[in-house]
């Protein structure tokens, strides 16, 4: 069976809780999820061509997280990311942080 592949967009600040989520959705779903978190310093091996790798997964992913502060909502690389998946019709989640609430959320993550 193949895995089902997530790409988890979030801002520099919130490393630690994509990664932290990273792992938790590893365990939680016995290995059957592909996550792809870029800059985590296991994503992307030593060498890879960054962008490369991240336009690879995001034409790959069958699911995107963004991790949805007042802060990330309003990065262009989020937006950028999120709005790359979302031309593909593929799910996008947001997982709202940090006081944003989903009534808060910018369109088209409101929606």
């Amino acid at each position: 069976m193949a895995k089902t592949r997530v790409f988890i967009s979030r801002i520099s600040a919130e490393t630690a809780l994509a990664q932290a989520l990273k792992e938790r959705l590893q365990r939680d779903f016995l290995g059957l999820l592909d996550i792809f978190v870029s800059s985590d310093q296991t994503t992307i091996r030593a060498g890879s061509k960054w962008l490369d790798e991240v336009d690879k997964a995001l034409k790959g992913a069958d699911v995107q997280i963004v991790l949805a502060s007042r802060e990330s909502v309003g990065r262009p690389w989020v937006n950028f990311e999120a709005g790359a998946v979302w031309l593909r019709g593929i799910p996008v989640i947001p997982v709202c942080r940090s006081g944003m609430t989903p009534e808060a959320l910018p369109v088209p993550l409101r929606d």
